[in-house]
């Protein structure tokens, strides 16, 4: 019996977290935010690299943010993952995933925000209790991204879990997986289209077993 069929015989839960590929106005250095941006040629590719990583893991169900740049990463990784394992996968959308909410310095670059909004911006990169100008802040966005992923794993025991998401979220699960403040956030790095592993056995328990994958981008 491989790992994999060992974790699962005892009811270990295995939760990748994806970020979604490249989008236009992350390419030209614009947050996006909660509003909808279109993946680049790039990252539509990335879409694919990804997906075709994550199909020898046979994910059970992929959860995803609604915005559509983790909607087209999502899909790629469930048709892979069905091409491999025989029945569906089934792609399910949860409001909980979705990115941080920027409010007033949504599609504005960090030096348009750090110019016109200075105080702002240096507390909003030190305090996780900050938030943009009608925003939300990264403590706020933990409690429902934590939330999202608890209810996944509870309700999929012993399965192959995937979370297609953005940044700020995947950095705050991270957080949660390792069993540290929130503010660690700020110390790790979420490439496009990167793949993190966390193990999480029967007690509640996380084991997280990589962070910010890419290899599978090279070439």
């Amino acid at each position: 019996m491989n790992r994999r069929s060992r974790d699962r015989a005892a009811g270990v839960t295995s939760v990748l977290i994806v970020r979604h590929g490249e989008t236009t106005w992350g390419a030209a250095g614009r947050y996006a935010g909660q509003v909808d941006v279109p993946l680049t040629d790039l990252g539509r590719r990335q879409s694919r690299q990804v997906a075709r990583r994550l199909a020898p893991l046979a994910a059970d169900v992929v959860l995803t943010s609604p915005l559509d740049r983790c909607r087209a990463t999502a899909e790629a990784i469930a048709a892979s993952a069905s091409a491999r394992r025989g029945p569906r996968c089934e792609v399910r959308v949860d409001e909980r995933l979705t990115d941080q909410s920027l409010g007033e310095w949504t599609g504005r670059s960090e030096t348009e925000i750090a110019g016109r909004w200075p105080a702002d911006f240096r507390r909003w990169r030190d305090d996780v209790h900050a938030a943009p100008p009608a925003g939300e802040s990264l403590a706020d966005l933990r409690v429902r991204c934590v939330a999202a992923t608890e209810q996944a794993v509870d309700g999929h025991r012993g399965k192959s879990i995937v979370v297609v998401s953005h940044a700020a979220p995947i950095r705050a699960l991270l957080t949660w997986a390792l069993g540290t403040p929130v503010d660690v956030a700020y110390r790790l790095r979420v490439d496009n289209a990167s793949v993190s592993g966390v193990l999480v056995d029967p007690q509640g328990a996380t084991t997280v077993w990589t962070i910010n994958e890419t290899g599978h981008l090279l070439g």
